[in-house]
């Protein structure tokens, strides 16, 4: 029988991806800034795990300018949108526009990386997101 979940767990699981847990901040002048984000700290670890993908026309006309959507579809919510973007060396979804190949990570090893990428960072993380007053 398969296991029910609540609305807090449909929204743990939308909310866990979100490139903000991932992301260290700073101040420069009076604005708060991206400083880095922990998945470029590990892209050398990253990359063997991550495969190419061919993608047909049908495909790169439905996705162009729609990482979103592409995430969605692949790994179920739309808040993985930016590490297909990052992994891939796009800077925005407004450059997204598709080639034949794309690299991404296996659905099945999604929830185990970005597990050992948030316990490996967890202290980092929290106390500058409390510094600069970031909302997960």
């Amino acid at each position: 029988m398969a296991e029910l979940l609540t609305l807090d767990d449909v929204i743990e699981y939308y909310t866990s991806y979100s490139m903000v847990n991932f992301s260290l901040y700073e101040k420069l002048e009076d604005i708060t800034c991206l400083k880095e984000n922990i998945v470029t700290r590990y892209k050398r670890l990253i990359t063997p795990l991550l495969e190419e993908y061919t993608l047909s026309e049908e495909a790169r006309q439905l996705y162009n300018y729609k990482p979103e959507l592409l995430s969605a579809k692949l790994y179920g919510t739309p808040d993985l949108s930016w590490f297909i973007l990052m992994i891939n060396s796009f800077e925005s979804p407004s450059r997204f526009r598709l080639r034949q190949k794309i690299k991404l990570l296996d659905p099945d090893n999604l929830k185990d990386l970005f597990e050992i990428l948030s316990t490996k960072n967890t202290d980092e993380i929290s106390e500058n997101h409390l510094e600069y007053s970031i909302k997960k």
